[in-house]
């Protein structure tokens, strides 16, 4: 499993109807494909902190640790 790493702002829609920009890593998981040619790459976006919406201050994004993380690229690879 090979992750490369890409910083963007990822718009997100808060649920008062608010558009945030929030910077996020945009991951690239590798995933063991059944042919050797073919290469499964899955993105994922992780939020660089804690952000709350501009205008009603809900939370909207933040990190997640690692284990959370590893456990979706598990459940992805058991999907295929």
């Amino acid at each position: 499993m090979t992750r490369r790493l890409n910083i963007r702002k990822l718009r997100i829609k808060c649920g008062c109807g608010y558009w945030n920009s929030v910077p996020v890593n945009k991951i690239f998981v590798e995933l063991d494909s059944p042919e050797p040619k073919v290469k499964v790459l899955i993105a994922m976006y992780e939020p660089l902190g804690v952000f709350k919406c501009k205008q009603c201050v809900k939370v909207i994004a933040e990190p997640k640790e690692p284990k959370g993380l590893e456990s979706n690229i598990d459940l992805l690879k058991n999907s295929f």
